[in-house]
């Protein structure tokens, strides 16, 4: 968790996250099948050395991770400053380099009921993926959470933003967090876990089978691969939009936010 002035801001993570809940043309194409290693990748993903330091008033935190089925190292730090604020660093190097294609490279975080109000200066305001993006302008964006939801008849991934600066969630009290990505994050924020989404781990198939949670799932990552489908359903993501299985790093800065 994440606490600030007596106020917890994250209940839960955040958590290494390879996968997406697959879309129709995701279907359409096999990804589900292709990419599967990545489904629980990164909850497989087991705690080798934990290394905390302390340098003035600044304080790491190491976590070095190994896959046990291939050998993959996923490591990620925690930089915590006087004000507060947490610098997330995060690492991924393959063992193989034959691996599939990676859904996503990111992490998410579960936030605590009310964190409803949404800000953030990036691409918007309707959802974009980094293949489907041109009409999206770069901007600063108010919403809520709600309205992030997109309600495909078939339940999938959805309401992804690219290339964002900064987000803000907050309560109606004005508490919340900043993410200011290094520089640049995609992200997501749902009242869906993507468990949820994914049609393939429950019974219902559909929007209206969807159980809503008064808590915000929030995906922050450095990308997530393209959607494709340009012959209208099932069409592989183009090369230029596919997340290879190489080294990938990225980070971002978790900030609390006061009321004014």
């Amino acid at each position: 968790s994440y606490v600030a002035g007596g106020k917890n801001l994250v209940a839960e993570g955040p958590a290494p996250n390879f996968w997406r809940a697959p879309t129709e043309n995701d279907f359409g194409n096999d990804m589900h099948i292709r990419c599967a290693m990545w489904h629980h990748f990164g909850d497989e993903l087991e705690l080798q050395t934990l290394v905390p330091v302390q340098s003035g008033d600044h304080t790491m935190l190491l976590a070095e991770y190994i896959h046990p089925g291939n050998g993959s190292n996923y490591t990620v730090s925690y930089h915590f400053n006087d004000r507060g604020e947490v610098l997330v660093q995060a690492s991924f190097r393959p063992s193989k380099n034959n691996f599939p294609e990676v859904p996503r490279f990111g992490m998410r975080l579960v936030l605590p009921s009310g964190m409803d109000s949404l800000e953030y200066f990036g691409r918007g305001p309707h959802e974009n993926y980094i293949d489907r993006n041109h009409s999206a302008m770069v901007g600063l964006y108010r919403s809520t959470v709600d309205e992030q939801y997109v309600p495909y008849i078939s339940t999938g991934e959805c309401g992804n933003r690219t290339e964002v600066r900064w987000l803000v969630l907050k309560d109606d009290r004005g508490y919340g967090l900043k993410v200011r990505g290094g520089p640049l994050v995609d992200f997501s924020a749902l009242h869906y876990s993507q468990e949820e989404l994914d049609r393939e781990q429950r019974d219902g198939t559909h929007t209206t089978d969807l159980e809503k949670s008064e808590k915000v799932f929030l995906n922050v990552d450095w990308k997530q691969m393209g959607v494709g489908g340009d012959n209208a359903w099932g069409a592989r993501t183009h090369a230029e939009y596919t997340l290879r299985a190489v080294p990938m790093q990225y980070s971002y800065l978790l900030s609390p936010v006061f009321p004014r």
